[in-house]
């Protein structure tokens, strides 16, 4: 089996495959609601108690077979079932995510153009509200007359539900809603993309990984810098690292949340984590690996959540209306780039980022 070709390749790869939406979009959320800074106490205990075990588990168990996801089994042929379980897991989660990750990729392209589509809003009837250009935020529907006909109004929402089938999107489950070709052809691209770069080898992804990843950090951190100097920045900042700890003993589903975060945000059980130290060299000490995908991901879910609160705190003080999660990345986002200079600068880089690291993870 081929090994990597540098000793690095492994960690960049490994960092890379887990840096991904759910730190992005979730943690923010969970830390939001469940006590703030006082949310990282149980996240950190099942970090280090849960994730770091079964990460070590399955980082060693690809490591010493140096085989693939089935094939890995053949020491243990009773949990070979396990195998394909991971196999079908991450088909199942690959064909979804693709489509989220076609979303940015779509997003990314409509923020090369001045101006930004969602920066034009529809004129909507005196029922719906009205769109107010000068007096309000560029592109935001009147929030009053929406509000009280129980209407959602803003230019990103009315591109989102245009473009992408948001309707649909945010309606039960089975509304299906229509084919739009733009994301097809997007999540083809992206399909497309994914297969050219694994299809050569461990060489060729190893090296789009690490560009990837540092990428990924500096478009991060320019987002943390330009967010921390907006107006209320930092007040967004303070309030999410303010912790409240009576969350811990008076909601106990806070625990539920950090376990689940803890350990879906390593993407364990997906396999990738044993196909990817298949590659190691047999006496690779990969404990200190172990140690630092853990560490980097609670940096990371840390820094995204002070990223997301700087730029919910400057958005509060011009609207009221806001989304967490996928909603914040295609609803939220957008609204707060188009009061910033630049708005395509800053559009192609957030969109740029949820792509580098969705497609990582893929």
């Amino acid at each position: 089996r081929p090994r990597w070709p540098h000793h690095w390749d492994f960690t960049m790869s490994g960092i890379s495959f887990f840096i991904g939406i759910q730190s992005l979009l979730i943690f923010p959320y969970l830390m939001a609601n469940y006590g703030g800074a006082a949310f990282l106490v149980p996240y950190c205990l099942f970090t280090v108690f849960i994730s770091f075990p079964l990460l070590f588990m399955d980082i060693s168990l690809g490591q010493f077979s140096s085989k693939g996801l089935l094939s890995c089994w053949e020491c243990a042929p009773f949990f070979k079932g396990v195998g394909v379980a991971k196999l079908l897991m991450s088909l199942l989660y690959n064909v979804h995510f693709a489509v989220l990750v076609g979303w940015y990729a779509y997003y990314f392209t409509m923020s090369l153009f001045d101006p930004l589509p969602w920066a034009e809003c529809e004129r909507f009837n005196a029922t719906s509200g009205v769109c107010l250009d000068g007096d309000t935020l560029a592109g935001v529907l009147d929030q009053s007359a929406a509000l009280a006909n129980g209407l959602l109004t803003s230019g990103p929402y009315v591109f989102f539900s245009d473009s992408i089938g948001g309707k649909s999107w945010m309606a039960d489950i089975g509304t299906i809603g229509g084919i739009h070709w733009y994301i097809v052809i997007a999540t083809l691209v992206v399909w497309i993309l994914a297969f050219i770069v694994i299809a050569p080898g461990i060489k060729v992804f190893g090296k789009v990984w690490l560009y990837c990843i540092i990428d990924s950090i500096i478009l991060q951190l320019a987002l943390l810098v330009r967010g921390v100097m907006l107006e209320g920045g930092w007040e967004g900042v303070k309030q999410i690292m303010t912790p409240d700890w009576s969350v811990l003993k008076e909601k106990p589903r806070v625990w539920m949340y950090a376990f689940n975060q803890a350990v879906f945000s390593i993407n364990f059980g997906l396999g990738g984590w044993s196909t990817l130290s298949s590659y190691n060299q047999f006496r690779r000490n990969y404990l200190w690996d172990a140690i630092v995908f853990v560490v980097m991901n609670v940096v990371w879910s840390l820094l995204s959540a002070i990223t997301v609160f700087a730029f919910t705190s400057y958005l509060l003080r011009q609207t009221t209306v806001l989304f967490s999660g996928i909603g914040f990345s295609v609803l939220v986002i957008p609204e707060v780039v188009l009061t910033l200079p630049n708005p395509q600068v800053w559009s192609a880089v957030f969109y740029m980022l949820l792509l580098l690291t969705g497609f990582g993870t893929m």
